[in-house]
């Protein structure tokens, strides 16, 4: 039914030998809604619950309904058109606030974790609640000086713009020089000049915040 499974999800046992491990992977709790493509869960992650929107592996859709004009003009769909949609779909089931945590957790001996994937949307609230809770922030500077996007930026973090009511409204990873990214329904890619790509899609940011995963508070999240 789901897109993603999570490894520990509804088996009633666990597949792994220590709690870290299960904790990484995360263990789908409840659902709360069932929709047309996605269903939303409660997930525990660490010592959080989390709320996950998960797309589904089948999606279910109806070009008719997707473009009134063209079907009443009994245009006709070519198989590329109907790739290209379907292609669309697939890109909104992960957001920048997945998809950085998914590349930061597996370049950071996590990648075992299943919570965050190409078919899961988390919301504001849910990485800031991770952020809070796992992270620390090692840097902020404000955009307004070009001078500031001249200082070294520390490797394998975690960045996050945001706009004048200090709301964070895109996140992006970083390391060696290289920035990955998600914006809303297109597919993830890359940059490397952090004031031009602000200009060209984040142009309202006027803070960047810079976080690292916090070794002291996950050892807690472990109990040790």
């Amino acid at each position: 039914m789901f897109s993603f499974l999570f490894t520990l999800s509804y088996e009633g046992h666990c597949q792994y030998e220590f709690i870290e491990e299960e904790r990484i992977v995360g263990q789908i709790l409840d659902t709360l809604e069932v929709n047309n493509n996605n269903v939303v869960v409660n997930t525990l992650w660490l010592n959080d619950t989390l709320r996950v929107v998960v797309q589904n592996k089948h999606l279910k859709f109806d070009l008719k309904t997707s473009n009134k004009e063209a079907y009443d003009e009994k245009r006709f769909f070519s198989i590329s058109e109907r790739k290209a949609y379907i292609k669309s779909l697939k890109a909104k089931g992960q957001n920048c606030y997945s998809y950085v945590l998914e590349n930061y957790l597996g370049h950071n001996k996590m990648a075992q974790q299943s919570v965050f994937n190409k078919q899961t949307l988390i919301d504001l609230e849910t990485l800031g609640q991770i952020l809070s809770h796992y992270f620390m922030e090692v840097k902020a500077f404000n955009t307004l000086s070009k001078k500031n996007f001249k200082t070294n930026l520390p490797d394998n973090t975690i960045l996050t713009f945001l706009n004048q009511a200090d709301m964070v409204i895109h996140a992006v990873y970083y390391d060696k020089g290289r920035f990955y990214t998600k914006e809303a329904d297109y597919e993830a890619t890359e940059f490397i000049n952090l004031r031009h790509y602000l200009k060209d899609y984040h142009e309202e940011t006027h803070m960047i915040k810079i976080y690292q995963l916090d070794k002291a508070r996950l050892a807690l999240a472990f109990g040790k």
